[in-house]
């Protein structure tokens, strides 16, 4: 079989495109996974006392926690690790630790209630803010 030159310059053009239009894998999922905090998952509530609605249960990190939910009353971490939130989008601006481990929950201070923009894994911090 004799391939032609425009026949393999057609090939490679719809290859292109095709890898082109191809969705970008993404590090997090948009939505919140399931609205259940389940092992392994930092998770920010609506209410106070780990009530109300779950907009974020994450893994790693969120880099923009407004997209979700305007107000965090509590938080829950079941992944073992430090987190931190920020005021700013991308793990930016002031933080605030929360050195706690695995299965402890608390409220979340009045001043950060509607400040939280990103929260972040203490080890994926820096892929946050990329």
């Amino acid at each position: 079989m004799i391939i032609g030159k425009a026949t393999v310059t057609a090939l490679a053009a719809v290859s292109a495109a095709t890898i082109l239009a191809a969705p970008a894998a993404s590090a997090q999922p948009q939505r919140p996974k399931d609205h259940i905090c389940d092992p392994g998952e930092f998770c920010l509530y609506t209410g106070y006392n780990q009530r109300g609605g779950i907009p974020v249960d994450r893994r790693e990190y969120e880099e923009d926690v407004y997209a979700y939910t305007h107000v965090a009353r509590s938080w829950k971490n079941l992944t073992g690790r430090d987190w931190y939130i920020y005021d700013r989008p991308h793990c930016r601006g002031r933080s605030y630790p929360l050195y706690i481990r695995d299965g402890n929950a608390h409220n979340l201070h009045p001043s950060w209630q509607t400040r939280i923009r990103s929260i972040a894994r203490g080890d994926k911090i820096r892929q946050c803010r990329r």
